[in-house]
């Protein structure tokens, strides 16, 4: 019976279930603190939580709560679910990266964790739709390609594409913004 009640719990609790890879990189901006009974722990709960309840949905999700500049906090989340993950291994993903990134950062006011399948960010300055190069960070795999002559010119080609493609993206998007304001 006790066999029984500690499989059920192991299985069911929402806090075990929960065990997963540790954060990949985790950036906490120490010199932004905040009280931890402040309106901006308050906001930033608040953005939190919504991002856990409605991110797995569309793997995206971004919310800002507060509406002045002092106590507002803006929270990004991005699931960056591989195509064969399930919506519901994105939101493990992302329940842990809140979980994560609560535990990296306890009180930095600007912080953000990535992990294999996705990534939460949030701050106290809006960084929706604002180019930031400072969230950038270098992963490698050590192993080397088992056929190098066959790799190398297949990376290469993906690089063009991948360059072109973000070329034609901006193109279009200055088209957009200037048909959008009707010049």
């Amino acid at each position: 019976m006790l066999f029984l009640l500690l499989t059920s719990l192991f299985f069911y609790s929402p806090h075990l279930s929960l065990a997963y890879e540790d954060p990949r990189v985790s950036l906490c901006r120490t010199t932004t603190a905040y009280a931890a009974n402040s309106t901006f722990a308050t906001n930033l709960a608040v953005a939190l939580a919504t991002l856990r309840n409605t991110t797995a949905a569309t793997g995206f999700n971004a919310t800002t709560v507060g509406n002045s500049t002092t106590d507002s906090v803006t929270a990004l989340a991005l699931a960056l679910c591989r195509a064969s993950l399930s919506s519901q291994d994105c939101q493990t993903c992302v329940d842990a990266a809140i979980l994560g990134i609560r535990n990296a950062c306890p009180k930095e006011s600007v912080a953000q964790v990535w992990y294999t399948s996705c990534m939460v960010r949030y701050s106290r300055i809006n960084f929706i739709n604002k180019s930031d190069s400072s969230i950038g960070f270098m992963m490698y795999n050590p192993r080397d390609a088992s056929d190098p002559e066959e790799y190398d010119p297949k990376v290469k080609i993906l690089m063009q594409n991948l360059s072109y493609a973000a070329g034609i993206y901006r193109i279009i998007d200055r088209r957009l913004r200037k048909l959008a304001s009707g010049h």
